[in-house]
């Protein structure tokens, strides 16, 4: 329906996606005609394919599902699997789909990838690209969600009857044990909070995990944030301290470096590339939006609501948001401007 097999490579092969509306649209149609007393098997990633997006109710039963069934493959296997599936498209249009996600990779590892395609090598390509769906899904696959409602299923073959056959024996077994009603979602404070948006800094060797809209967006002026982004402002997206993880590539412990500011503010970049990764503050922690992309750019809830330190700027901003003088809930720059101007 997405015609997007859901990775970095997904859409060889497809034909062009539709929009959103048009999926959600053929989705209802085939979800109705399902029989609603049988299990129903959806794979457990995140709530985009490729360019489109899944309905959000969709999304939240799926994380909420009883049962959840993981495949635990070989990576040899899974290598030869990619190999077979993705290196008939060849070097070029490989090359094309890594060139696309270079802002999620890092501009590093981007290199070593096309280096490695441009003398023919597609095996590195397939290793490195398994190795960071690797991370991702064993972040999915735990976040919000009790391990106990997870199955294994040890899969020593290629061949997709054999294995379809597993799924449905295991799944078998539970359908007697399984309740219909989805399972509670723990930790979550709304449905938006399911959603997990992934970034990436300029190396690719740290990765920050966010669980769910930000509670604010603000456009930082203060000589500090200034100083040490060497831009005139930053923005900033502000969460729970428990919604924002940081993880590496190979499962390793993230090597930051922290710079503290403030008896306040922590602010931890990657020990590599130096990138900003987030600010700790008490209870929450601060990400830069700089890190994240969007097709169309960033959704209504990660859009910024007001500029922060505004007497500190470098430059005048002409936009509409609220322009606080010092920290949130300070006076704001055009009352103080208001009050000058009636005296």
């Amino acid at each position: 329906l997405a015609h997007h097999k859901g990775s970095v490579f997904g859409h060889l092969g497809e034909n062009p996606q539709p929009t959103s509306e048009y999926f959600r649209n053929k989705l209802a149609i085939e979800w109705s005609e399902l029989d609603q007393e049988r299990f129903v098997f959806l794979e457990d990633e995140g709530a985009t394919i490729g360019n489109v997006h899944l309905p959000a109710s969709t999304y939240q039963r799926m994380r909420a599902a009883q049962a959840v069934l993981r495949l635990n493959v070989s990576f040899e296997l899974r290598v030869q699997r990619l190999l077979t599936v993705y290196g008939p498209y060849g070097s070029e249009k490989l090359a094309e789909a890594v060139r696309q996600f270079s802002k999620a990779s890092g501009e590093m590892q981007t290199k070593e990838l096309l280096d490695h395609l441009s003398r023919g090598e597609l095996q590195p390509v397939c290793e490195a690209a398994l190795r960071n769906y690797d991370r991702m899904y064993a972040y999915h696959l735990k976040n919000q969600r009790n391990e106990h409602r997870v199955q294994d299923i040890q899969v020593s073959s290629l061949n997709s009857q054999e294995v379809a056959g597993m799924v449905l024996a295991a799944a078998a077994s539970l359908e007697p044990a399984v309740p219909l009603q989805p399972a509670a979602v723990e930790d979550v404070d709304n449905q938006n909070e399911l959603v997990v948006q992934e970034a990436h800094c300029y190396c690719g060797g740290h990765s920050v995990h966010v669980a769910g809209d930000p509670q604010s967006v603000s456009i930082c002026h203060c000589s500090i944030c200034r100083q040490l982004s060497g831009a005139p402002f930053i923005v900033s997206a502000l969460f729970k301290s428990n919604r924002v993880s940081v993880t590496t590539p190979d499962g390793s412990d993230p090597v930051l470096l922290e710079t503290t500011t403030s008896s306040r503010v922590r602010r931890q970049r990657c020990g590599k590339c130096f990138a900003p990764l987030f600010a700790d503050l008490p209870g929450r922690r601060a990400v830069p939006l700089v890190l994240f992309t969007w097709e169309g750019g960033p959704p209504a809830a990660w859009q910024p609501k007001h500029h922060l330190h505004y007497d500190s700027r470098v430059m005048d901003i002409h936009d509409k948001l609220p322009k606080f003088r010092r920290h949130a809930g300070s006076s704001q720059w055009e009352d103080a401007v208001e009050q000058r101007n009636n005296t």
